[in-house]
């Protein structure tokens, strides 16, 4: 695979340097005063040289791409004295940017494609519904040159990321290093190996049936009624899921995103033993007889990106709540 190129030859600021046109957008922004090379060109082998920022979108900026600059400058503000770089993720590039609508994960060094995170990246979204966090203890991030991919990874036993419901305790575990393809369909989006805690986290998630209706009460705000879909398992089960999650597009409103896709296989701590996911459900025949769930899979890879669900794969997905219930997300 040859190794991705950023220019600034077309993207009308000297300083802001495109990836070639993939799914979404991907630049990379010089940080303020850093001047780039003669040639307008800059290969992911070469960036670990000049400060800057790695900016993800759905959708290039359409206001004056000066102004966008200018914009990322003032929110970002400039790089301190042991930052080096910072990956960026943006809602919408076009309006005003704030912590809630432009995360991003703060990083330092940078010798040899090699980053140490500065600061904890603690992602918190949908109304405080979720948390991916990364910390900054003994985390780094590695450019992938060959495969144009970062890698995110810590000391081995260490708690380095997780990813957690903020609504009932969990016991999920990233069980990978986490991976941000540069290239193809996964382009930006974070990516992991999640073991989904089957005794707390379909409750804590709140993996159910909602139905909402207006009763004419409590000041017009829908009363909704949950129905869980799957039952509580073992403490000691965790189900393997390739997680994605697209902070420029949780809700999938461009395609399939973020998602939470089931691998087909349950790992048992105490065994330590894998065995088929079967999911006891809520579900009952005609004749009364419950129902397990056995999770369908079909994947494809991209190069060394793997698992990416295509049609018919099981999987959990966010949805928004009505903004009159003022609830967070649901899956």
């Amino acid at each position: 695979m040859a190794t991705l190129q950023f220019t600034n030859t077309s993207s009308g600021n000297s300083s802001l340097y495109l990836a070639a046109g993939d799914n979404n957008w991907c630049a990379y922004l010089l940080a303020n005063g850093v001047t780039g090379p003669e040639s307008g060109s800059i290969g992911l082998d070469e960036l670990s040289g000049y400060n800057g920022y790695f900016l993800f979108s759905l959708n290039a900026p359409t206001l004056d791409i000066t102004i966008f600059v200018n914009n990322v400058y003032t929110f970002l503000g400039p790089l301190q004295t042991y930052q080096s770089a910072s990956v960026v993720w943006f809602t919408n590039p076009n309006i005003a940017l704030t912590q809630a609508n432009t995360p991003q994960l703060v990083l330092t060094a940078g010798a040899n494609g090699i980053y140490s995170v500065l600061t904890g990246f603690n992602y918190n979204f949908g109304n405080n519904y979720a948390t991916l966090f990364i910390s900054n203890n003994n985390v780094i991030l590695t450019l992938d040159t060959t495969n144009n991919t970062m890698t995110i990874s810590g000391q081995q036993g260490a708690n380095n990321y997780t990813f957690s419901s903020n609504n009932l305790g969990s016991a999920s575990q990233i069980q990978s290093n986490i991976e941000i393809p540069l290239t193809g369909v996964g382009q930006g989006h974070i990516r992991f190996i999640l073991g989904f805690d089957a005794a707390s986290d379909f409750i804590g998630f709140n993996v159910s049936n909602q139905y909402s209706f207006n009763n004419n009460a409590n000041n017009g705000i829908l009363t909704r009624v949950t129905y869980s879909l799957i039952e509580a398992g073992s403490l000691n089960d965790f189900i393997t899921m390739q997680g994605s999650i697209y902070p420029c597009d949780l809700l999938n409103q461009a395609g399939v995103n973020t998602y939470f896709a089931y691998l087909g296989l349950t790992y048992n701590t105490a065994t330590q033993q894998s065995r088929i996911s079967a999911l006891p459900s809520y579900y009952l025949t005609n004749f009364g007889y419950p129902l397990i769930l056995i999770p369908y899979t079909n994947f494809v890879n991209n190069g060394v990106s793997l698992n990416y669900p295509t049609q018919n794969s099981s999987l959990l997905v966010f949805s928004e709540q009505t903004r009159t219930t003022r609830m967070p997300y649901g899956i």
